[in-house]
């Protein structure tokens, strides 16, 4: 073969004989490729991207030489039909065949015992595959978004599946794993949408991520015993599961794990030693209305459970922490139970649950398991009150923000601030009671509770933070202590029941009295805005500063005394007072 390009045959313009040597370039036009009985290698990139190639062939009755297909061979060959492989291939390497979209079955001699990654990847019309039985491995992405694939046939000897195998093989209905199978990668069945059913063998103790990812039709899986680690959003978004038994050596359960599984409605732990479920582990399970917990967790993590159907709840008594956002938005949880060690409630722990009426807190002896103890205990109670344990140390910003259910909290003795917007909301409170530890009320913290009719504040306190009773239009009187120093902006904006406000050494004359003796220098912008029951105003002495709108809208507002310490009076501070009659002005 002397010449540099070679035809098959004289009277076929588009066919073309290849020899594979090394300077061989293989025409763009060809459509046929005969492969000559020499030929030991298909050189990388060979027939790379001839998109009007339509059949590859080799010699009938003459024995091949071909061991190797090389990296890239037949990359793009978008118009590629049919190739019929020699028994004597062994390997066929990295991209070979990657988006020969018009490829719709291949034979897979026995001989072969490699298959590069990506090596199909793209076959978009390739409908079924046998693996040759001295295959071990399946490597990265081999059958990546091969969309028509229905069907392929494993071999006894495989032992390990590559990340990405069959990912986004739409029209896979099922596949049978060998129990030669050890390992399985990230992402392998990743938008199976088709997916049915699936049974992994007792030989892999690993679930890599992502594996089952976006397969909406799979509604049944059996998971062995020997399983011990469940990977991240290794079931998310199979909408079609509705139950799943967690085995017993299982520890770990991966983040997202079962993210938006929105039929899911059991799940079943066997007696095990399991430590941790992720963060969104259970988010967006609308379906899942029971869990019972094991008492051997010790860890939950952020946002596990937001936007269940979760009702109740008992949580294990190794549980130190309820981890931000757990339960957010489980608009159907009615109760939970919590243990003696709990310490902290981080930030949005329960928010947006508004059907919350029950904080149970658990006996030692009880176990999580003991749902008719809860059970009991719940309905022994006729009010929707929360009671949290004295454990608790810390609870975060809008922990029970959006809770429309609760009537009434006692927090923890331990507590010392009351955090940004953590009751905000709270629609149904009517009544707090506050530790004696407290010197901290921030932002917003009962903005917006519209049924709260009183609060005690202990003497420790020192600061109300801007916007905390905003908008609490039940308020009818509160008493300021002694050492209170700051009251922010907009702090009783909109309280308009408020009648009465009592400082700890002087008690109101009459509805409507504002006398508070403490050291706070400035009434902040909008303080009072809008308490429109508001009728007399006695400021401290150490008031130095009103600030803009700080009265601004109090329609009953009559009188105000202001003090001789008052330098500064802000724009508005008064404004649509319509029957203050009188005021008192300091001599300066």
């Amino acid at each position: 073969m002397g010449a540099r390009f070679s035809k098959y045959s004289s009277n076929r313009e588009d066919s073309y004989l290849y020899t594979g040597t090394d300077t061989e370039i293989v025409p763009k036009t060809v459509k046929h490729v005969h492969i000559h009985p020499s030929v030991t290698t298909i050189h990388s990139n060979a027939f790379k991207e001839c998109a009007m190639l339509q059949t590859i062939r080799f010699f009938e009755n003459t024995p091949a030489s071909l061991k190797t297909i090389k990296r890239g061979a037949c990359t793009g060959c978008s118009n590629l039909e049919y190739i019929n492989l020699p028994e004597s291939v062994t390997t066929i390497e990295e991209r070979a065949f990657e988006n020969c979209s018009s490829l719709s079955s291949v034979f897979l001699p026995q001989s072969i015992s490699t298959i590069g990654n990506f090596c199909f990847r793209g076959c978009t019309s390739l409908t079924s595959v046998k693996l040759p039985t001295s295959m071990a491995t399946i490597g990265y992405n081999v059958f990546g978004d091969c969309s028509s694939l229905s069907r392929i046939t494993l071999p006894d000897t495989l032992s390990i599946i590559e990340d990405c195998a069959f990912s986004g093989c739409k029209n896979l209905v099922s596949i049978a794993l060998p129990e030669s199978l050890f390992t399985i990668g990230n992402y392998v069945f990743e938008g199976c949408i088709s997916l049915a059913s699936i049974t992994l063998p007792v030989s892999v103790s690993t679930i890599g991520d992502s594996i089952f990812d976006g397969c909406t039709s799979l509604a049944l899986v059996n998971l062995p015993d020997s399983i011990t680690h469940i990977g991240n959003e290794t079931f998310c978004r199979c909408t079609a599961l509705t139950s799943i038994i967690i085995p017993y050596y299982v520890r770990t359960i991966g983040n997202y794990a079962f993210f938006e599984c929105s039929k899911l409605a059991s799940i079943t732990f066997s007696p095990s030693s399991i430590t941790s479920i992720g963060y969104s582990c259970f988010a967006g399970c609308p379906s899942l209305k029971q869990i019972q917990l094991p008492s051997s967790i010790t860890q939950i993590g952020n946002s596990a459970f937001i936007g269940s159907g979760l009702i109740s709840v008992t949580l294990p008594n190794r549980l130190a922490k309820i981890e931000r956002s757990v339960f957010k938005g489980c608009l159907g949880l009615e109760s939970l139970t919590l243990s003696n060690y709990i310490s902290t409630i981080e930030d949005e722990a329960l928010r947006d649950c508004p059907c919350l009426r029950f904080i149970v807190v658990s006996d030692d002896s009880i176990s999580t398991a003991a749902e008719t103890y809860v059970s009991e205990k719940v309905k022994s109670l006729n009010q929707t009150s929360i009671n949290l344990p004295a454990s608790i140390t810390s609870i975060g910003c809008n922990a029970f923000s959006g809770c429309r259910a609760i009537t009434s909290i006692n927090l923890p003795v331990s507590l010392t601030t009351v955090d940004r917007d953590v009751f905000s909301g709270c629609t149904g409170l009517v009544s707090v009671t506050l530790p004696g530890r407290v010197t901290k009320i921030e932002r917003g913290a009962f903005k917006g509770c519209v049924s709260l009719r009183s609060i005690a504040l202990p003497t420790s306190i020192t600061t109300i933070g801007d916007h905390s009773f905003k908008d609490c239009r039940s308020l009818t009187s509160i008493k300021l202590p002694t050492c209170i120093a700051v009251i922010g902006h907009s702090s009783f904006s909109g309280c308009v029941s408020l009648t009465s406000v009592e400082s700890s050494i002087s008690k109101c004359e009459y509805d409507g009295n504002y006398d508070s003796s403490s050291s706070i220098t400035t009434i902040e912008r909008y303080a009072f805005s809008g308490c429109s029951s508001l009728a007399f105003v006695r400021l401290p002495k150490s008031v130095t500063t009103i600030e803009r709108y700080a009265f601004s809208d109090c329609t009953r507002l009559s009188f105000i005394s202001l003090p001789e310490s008052l330098k500064t009076i802000g724009e508005g501070a008064f404004s649509r007072c319509p029957i203050l009659a009188s005021i008192t002005l300091p001599i300066l």
